[in-house]
């Protein structure tokens, strides 16, 4: 069984009582063919799947195979954050959590750790954090289920390795395997980074697909989540989910800030030891988030919406900026008057501890 040690960014501090769990391993080869989809999606199905976590899984691969071409080149459309600005939040977030848990050789040392990090990142969609990791540590593999989107992520890394020799780009060259989130084609400890960047509210089941990465995640080493996040308000979190449904049928769920981090804490066993470290004095915002400005109408054309969605949406937006319910998306116009919205991130980072 393994513990975690949650290190948490932006995450508040919970104590809860847990109950042991046998995280799953693949039965077969064979069961390495589905799993996380899309821009950080994710799905998959045990041997004996739910028809729920089927049919998650064939929208997942539907939806991110009709996107892989322009997922990644349309984000600025939709996104007020460039993807190299979210990604330098998120690495940071994570080498802060490795600093202050004391990992290196000379005591505390995140890059001492990273550079001999053998890293991977589940349901990688077109590998942006998966390049990310790319420069800082010994090997990184992205895995995810939509063939379309590994092949987009291998496009781009090979587009970088033509300018590297003018860049000077540095590091481990990514490699991208298509399969399960849910069973992972890898042994047990096998990695000592284990990322998913906003795929957790695409899980069906997120718990099964986390004990997954803490399964080949080594003692020692660090388990990430980086993820849109709701309103703890159940009411203002209800309408939040209902909204983003409507946009994206493949949206299971986004969880509170709380819930990310008990998910990580869910995944090891009986007694494991929650150890809070405080957010990182340049946070992005009091709560340790980072706040991302949407456009609503560029996000509703990135997954073509249908019309009485979008309808069902702007009313939402319209009863908010009236005074009515909170949409939980903080909605509202800006200097030209355009639908905007604010999507929330978090990261948090576990620490696995236990027997070797």
């Amino acid at each position: 069984m393994r513990a975690l040690t949650a290190l948490r960014m932006g995450v508040r501090s919970i104590t809860r009582t847990q109950t042991p769990v046998t995280p799953h391993r693949a039965a077969s080869a064979s069961a390495s063919a589905g799993g996380g989809g899309g821009g950080g999606s994710g799905g998959g199905a045990t041997s004996a799947p739910t028809k729920s976590q089927s049919q998650n899984l064939a929208a997942i691969r539907d939806e991110f195979s009709q996107q892989a071409d322009w997922f990644e080149a349309d984000w600025g459309a939709r996104s007020k954050t460039s993807n190299a600005d979210i990604m330098q939040w998120a690495v940071g977030s994570i080498t802060a959590a490795i600093e202050r848990a004391g990992v290196g050789a000379s005591g505390g040392v995140a890059s001492t750790f990273l550079q001999e990090a053998r890293a991977l990142d589940v349901a990688c969609g077109t590998g942006v954090m998966t390049r990310a990791l790319a420069p800082l540590t010994k090997s990184v593999t992205g895995l995810d289920a939509t063939q379309g989107m590994l092949e987009r992520a291998r496009a781009v890394e090979a587009e970088a390795e033509h300018g590297s020799a003018s860049t000077g780009r540095e590091g481990a060259r990514p490699e991208y395997i298509c399969g399960d989130a849910i069973a992972l084609p890898f042994a047990d400890g096998e990695f000592n980074l284990v990322t998913s960047r906003l795929a957790v509210h695409h899980f069906p089941d997120p718990l099964l697909i986390v004990q997954e990465m803490a399964r080949v995640c080594a003692p020692g080493g660090f388990v990430v989540l980086v993820d849109l996040v709701s309103d703890e308000d159940p009411v203002a979190a209800a309408e939040h989910n209902r909204l983003e449904i409507l946009r994206d049928p493949t949206h299971t769920r986004a969880l509170t800030a709380t819930e990310l981090g008990n998910l990580l804490t869910s995944a090891g066993c009986l007694g494991a030891e929650l150890e809070i470290v405080p957010p990182a004095v340049d946070s992005s915002s009091s709560d340790g988030a980072l706040h991302n400005v949407m456009d609503l109408d560029g996000w509703m054309q990135a997954t073509n919406t249908p019309d009485e969605a979008q309808r069902d949406i702007v009313r939402s937006f319209d009863n908010e900026l009236g005074g009515g319910p909170s949409t939980g998306m903080a909605a509202h116009r800006d200097a030209d008057g355009q639908y905007c919205f604010v999507h929330r991130y978090v990261t948090v980072v576990a620490r696995r501890v236990g027997p070797e």
